[in-house]
Parts: C-alpha cells; sequence; structure tokens
C-alpha cells in the first residue's frame, strides 16, 4: 500500500471543490498539511511562521500578481508529494 500525500484534504466527499483555490474557504478540521498523530511535523509552527511573513511580504510590496501566461507552471512528478517544481509569476510592484 503507498499512502498518496498528494491526494490529501482532495477528498470531494469533505471538501467542496477541491481543485479549486477558494481563499474563502472555511479550514478543514482535519487538515493534512503537517501530518498527524506521532507522525505530525516538529517544524509545522516554523512552516507556518515562515509562509505568513513570505505571504505578508509578498501582499505589502505587490498590487497584483499572477502565473506568468508566458512561462508555464510545471508538478514535480512524485508519487508522495503534490507540489511544484517550476512556478513563474508575473508581479506588478506597488
Amino acid at each position: 500500500m503507498v499512502l498518496l500525500f498528494g491526494s490529501a484534504n482532495r477528498d470531494s466527499a469533505t471538501v467542496r471543490q477541491p481543485d479549486t483555490v477558494d481563499l474563502s474557504r472555511s479550514s478543514p478540521r482535519r487538515h493534512l498539511a503537517f501530518g498527524h498523530g506521532i507522525h505530525y511535523c516538529v517544524g509545522a509552527a516554523l512552516a507556518r511562521i515562515e509562509a505568513s511573513a513570505v505571504l505578508t511580504t509578498l501582499l505589502e510590496r505587490t498590487s497584483e500578481f499572477a502565473v506568468d501566461p508566458d512561462d508555464a507552471p510545471r508538478w514535480a512528478e512524485s508519487f508522495l508529494v503534490r507540489r511544484h517544481e517550476h512556478l513563474p509569476l508575473a508581479v506588478t510592484c506597488s
């Protein structure tokens, strides 16, 4: 049996429209981004702080950003992790 982390939090039975980015969606009660139980990520708190710092800075310093239409994003080929290998952004500074 192989655990596919990339499918975590994408079950349409528990998350409405799991493949759609919805910033107004409430956080699921059983989110699996950092694992669960004995396998919970010891770096979860640091990762949340880092993500908050990066997103806050990005939003403060830009007026607009989007995926670069001239440079397609690429997914990493992995059975274990769902992530982008390449995600170029087109940014307009404020």
